[in-house]
């Protein structure tokens, strides 16, 4: 049996799906909450983390910081901003087929889908739901943060 692809070519550190789930893993009250602030004042969409364009130590980005929007760049990005932006711009719509899917289907109320730009332009991404947290939930035990660490808000 001959092999798609060499170990080579499978991504690692921050590209590597065991980074991005232990991100999630470490992050995901606050980016459950982030969600839930972006589903009620936006709609359907997910959050997206630029791995290229995220702050990196001698090591790399270590999958157990914390996620600061200084450290790592991402935001919530809805379906009808990333459409609009499309038509606008003449560019493709960032959502693929199944990211689409993902942000038409995912449960706002316990889960959040989170889309990784890879840097070779693609996309891996991940619906989670947290155990036994609500969206709305997780978002009233972090509005502070959220304000003061991303903006969230605060008038412009």
């Amino acid at each position: 049996m001959a092999w798609k692809y060499k170990a080579s070519d499978l991504p690692s550190g921050s590209e590597s799906r065991q980074s991005h789930v232990e991100f999630i893993r470490v992050n995901l009250e606050l980016l459950l909450a982030v969600a839930w602030h972006g589903y009620e004042s936006e709609g359907r969409g997910a959050i997206i983390i630029d791995v290229s364009k995220s702050k990196e130590s001698q090591i790399g980005i270590s999958p157990y910081q914390k996620w600061l929007n200084s450290e790592s760049y991402g935001c919530y990005l809805s379906q009808a901003t990333a459409e609009r932006i499309a038509k606008e711009s003449g560019y493709p719509n960032p959502f693929q087929k199944d990211e689409k899917r993902q942000i038409r289907d995912y449960k706002p109320e316990n889960q959040v889908v989170v889309c990784f730009i890879r840097t070779d332009g693609g996309f891996s991404s991940y619906v989670i739901a947290h155990p036994f947290l609500t969206a709305k939930q997780a978002y009233e035990a972090n509005k502070t943060r959220l304000s003061a660490e991303f903006g969230v808000d605060r008038p412009d």
